[in-house]
């Protein structure tokens, strides 16, 4: 009986924590045309839809592909010839995703305290809460706030509040 209710417990405990865990994954919501993803020993495979990411994934999408990510209250919406990665690691305390190339909309629930960054070779934009785009083209990054307000900075350490910025590397 004493096992019965322990195993109970215990079943009950990791059925929680796999739920915390599944919740904190980002999900694939939707995708359309050419959308591939892969993780560190993970090969890379074309998506499904509600597919829960592993850890440290990337995802890439062709010429054609677009694809939605959820996680909780946060949505990245990927363009095409687009590619993001999202790192497992906070970096100050903050949820990061590195962008590369492409285009991405990023909608990001709102925090008293910043707690959402995208970084690309040319800038960096972290957030409390708010709705954006992050464009990455060779040589050239924009951030477009729809809302809300967004500290952006360069690799330089010049921080900037702006609803439109472009920056490029200084040659």
């Amino acid at each position: 009986m004493l096992l019965t209710r322990t195993l109970l417990v215990l079943f009950v405990f990791a059925a929680g924590a796999q739920a915390v865990s599944a919740a904190e994954a980002w999900r694939i919501v939707a995708s359309t045309g050419v959308v591939k993803t892969g993780a560190p020993g993970v090969m890379p495979v074309a998506v499904n839809t509600k597919q829960a990411l592993p850890v440290d994934s990337w995802v890439e999408t062709g010429a054609t592909g677009r694809i939605v990510l959820s996680r909780g209250v946060e949505s990245i919406a990927v363009g095409p010839n687009s590619r993001v990665m999202l790192p497992a690691l906070a970096v100050n305390g903050n949820t990061q995703v590195l962008q590369t190339v492409g285009t991405a909309l990023y909608q990001i629930g709102k925090q008293k305290a910043p707690h959402f960054q995208v970084d690309t070779p040319y800038l960096a934009a972290v957030v409390k809460g708010t709705t954006f785009t992050v464009s990455v083209t060779e040589g050239v990054a924009s951030v477009d706030v729809s809302e809300g307000l967004v500290e952006v900075a360069t690799p330089d350490g010049a921080k900037l509040d702006f609803r439109v910025l472009t920056a490029a590397p200084n040659n």
